[in-house]
C-alpha cells in the first residue's frame, strides 16, 4: 500500500496543479491523505457518542501525517488509543506487554499489540465537553510517557509543549503538531503531524508506517471499536475475553478478529510536476518524479467535466528509484475545448492513487473556471489558467453578497468545510482587484 502523491506546486500558462499540503486542523480532507483502512463492523461498545471509522496516512517532504477519523463522547470519560509503528525504528515487539508504570489512565492496564509498536497516543475528553487531552508514550529505547497538551475539540492546532525537549522527551526532536475536530463527519477527528526528525528518521529513511486505533476506557478497558479488526459484538475488556481484569493482559496478538493493525504504508511516488500543454492540435502531458516506491505504471486519464474519466494511455513506471525521472504522453485526439487530466499511479501490488488534476483549453482565448466537486462538503478544487496571474486572488461570497472567505490564488484547493450550507459565488480577481472569472457552487 502507499500514500497519496506528494506534489510540489508547478505552474505553467495552461496548467494548474495543487500541492500535497496539509493543514493540521482535525479535518483530514487534503488530497495528500491515503485512507488506509476503514471500520469493519458497526460495533459501538461504549455507545454511539464515541466511535472510530477510518485511519488516514499522508506525507510531505519533512513530516508524516496520521489522521484518525473519529468522534469522542464529550460527556463521558472514555478515550481513544492510537498506536504507530515505523519500519526503520525499533520499539516493542508483538505480544509484549506495553504497560508503563506511572503512565496514568487510558494506558495503565496491561495490553499488547499484534505488531511492533513504537509510539502510542491516548486521547480523552478531559474535564469539560470542549477539551481533548493528548498523552503520548514512547516504546523506543527507554520507555517514557508524557502529557502533551489540551488541543480542545474545535480543530485548534497545538504544538506539543513536551514533544522533543527535556525532561519529557518522548520524541527525539520537537515539531509535533496535533488537533481534534469533534464534528463527527467523514473526514474529521484526530490529526497529528510527526516530523521525521522527531522519531529519528529522514525523508530517505522514512520507510513504512503501520497504525491501529481503538476505543478505551479511563481504566484501560478496551472496547470492541477498533480500526482495523473485526471484534465480536461484546466488549474486549482487559483480558481479551470481555472480563475486566487489571492483572490480565488485553493481548491483541491472541484475540481473534485481527489483524489489529493497518498494512505497511510505503513512501509514495513523489510527483514533482504534472503539466498539460497544447501543441498544435494535440496536448502533451508531462510529469516528473523525485523518487518512486514499487511504482508499476501510470494510467493517464481524461475528462470533459472533471467527474467522468477514461484512460487515454499508460506509461511504465520506474519501480523503486531515488532518482528524478521524466515521463510524457501525447493526447493526439484532444477535446476541442477544456479538458481535464489526471494520473492514476498503480503500485506493483495493484494499489493505486490519483494525482491532482490539470487542465488545458484548446478553444482560442478561452478562459474557463471550473470548480468541483459541486456540491461539496469540505474541499473545493479550482481549475483555471487565470490562477497563474501574479497577485491574483480568490474570493467567496454568500447568497447575500457578503464576502465570507478570501485567499491568494496560489493554491487550486480551497477548504470550505467551515462555511454554512447554502449557495456561494466564487470570484477570481487579478492583482488590481478586477474580477476576471466567476463560478457558483453549493456547500452541503
Amino acid at each position: 500500500m502507499k500514500k497519496k502523491f506528494n506534489l510540489i506546486t508547478f505552474f505553467s500558462l495552461c496548467a494548474i496543479v495543487a500541492s500535497a499540503q496539509f493543514t493540521v486542523n482535525g479535518n483530514m480532507n487534503e488530497s495528500g491523505y491515503k485512507t488506509t483502512v476503514t471500520k469493519s463492523n458497526a460495533n459501538l461498545c461504549f455507545g454511539s457518542a464515541i466511535d472510530i471509522t477510518a485511519i488516514k496516512i499522508g506525507k510531505d517532504a519533512s513530516n508524516i501525517y496520521i489522521g484518525v477519523v473519529c468522534k469522542m463522547d464529550p460527556t463521558g470519560s472514555n478515550g481513544i488509543a492510537v498506536w504507530l509503528n515505523f519500519s526503520n525504528v525499533t520499539g516493542t515487539s508483538a505480544g509484549t506487554n506495553m504497560t508503563l508504570a506511572g503512565a496514568g489512565h487510558y494506558m495503565a492496564s496491561n495490553f499488547a499489540a499484534d505488531f511492533e509498536v513504537d509510539y502510542l497516543f491516548a486521547l480523552n475528553p478531559g474535564v469539560t465537553a470542549t477539551e481533548c487531552y493528548v498523552d503520548a508514550m514512547r516504546r523506543v529505547g527507554t520507555p517514557l510517557s508524557a502529557y502533551l497538551d489540551n488541543c480542545g475539540q474545535t480543530g485548534i492546532s497545538i504544538a506539543g509543549s513536551r514533544g522533543g525537549t527535556t525532561p519529557n522527551f518522548v520524541f527525539s526532536a520537537p515539531g509535533i503538531e496535533f488537533a481534534f475536530l469533534g464534528t463527527g463527519t467523514a473526514t474529521s477527528g484526530f490529526e497529528i503531524k510527526i516530523p521525521f526528525t522527531a522519531v529519528g528518521l529522514t525523508a530517505a529513511t522514512a520507510g513504512t508506517v503501520q497504525a491501529f486505533a481503538a476505543v478505551v476506557s479511563s481504566t484501560g478497558y478496551y472496547a470492541n471499536v477498533t480500526v482495523p479488526g473485526n471484534a465480536p459484538a461484546t466488549c474486549l475488556g482487559s483480558d481479551g475475553a470481555g472480563n475486566f481484569n487489571a492483572a490480565a493482559t488485553c493481548n491483541f496478538n491472541t484475540i481473534v478478529g485481527g489483524p489489529w493493525h493497518t498494512n505497511a504504508v510505503v513512501i509514495p511516488v513523489e510527483l514533482v510536476a504534472f503539466n498539460a500543454a497544447a501543441q498544435n492540435n494535440a496536448v502533451k502531458l508531462s510529469w516528473q518524479t523525485a523518487s518512486e516506491k514499487n511504482n508499476n505504471y501510470f494510467d493517464v486519464e481524461r475528462s470533459a467535466n472533471g467527474r467522468d474519466w477514461s484512460s487515454i494511455g499508460t506509461v511504465k513506471g520506474g519501480g523503486t528509484s531515488s532518482q528524478r525521472r521524466i515521463y510524457d504522453l501525447m493526447d493526439d485526439a484532444p477535446l476541442s475545448t477544456v479538458a481535464y487530466y489526471r494520473l492514476k499511479q498503480v503500485d506493483l501490488d495493484g494499489a493505486f492513487d490519483y494525482s491532482p488534476i490539470v487542465s488545458v483549453n484548446l478553444a482560442k482565448g478561452g478562459k474557463q473556471l471550473a470548480v468541483f466537486p459541486n456540491p461539496t462538503s469540505d474541499r473545493l478544487t479550482l481549475v483555471s489558467n487565470s490562477l497563474t496571474t501574479e497577485g491574483s486572488s480568490v474570493e467567496i461570497f454568500d447568497a447575500a453578497g457578503r464576502l465570507v472567505a478570501t485567499q491568494k490564488a496560489n493554491d487550486a484547493t480551497i477548504d470550505v468545510s467551515r462555511l454554512a450550507s447554502g449557495f456561494y459565488q466564487l470570484q477570481v480577481s487579478d492583482a488590481n482587484g478586477t474580477a476576471i472569472q466567476r463560478a457558483r457552487f453549493i456547500k452541503n
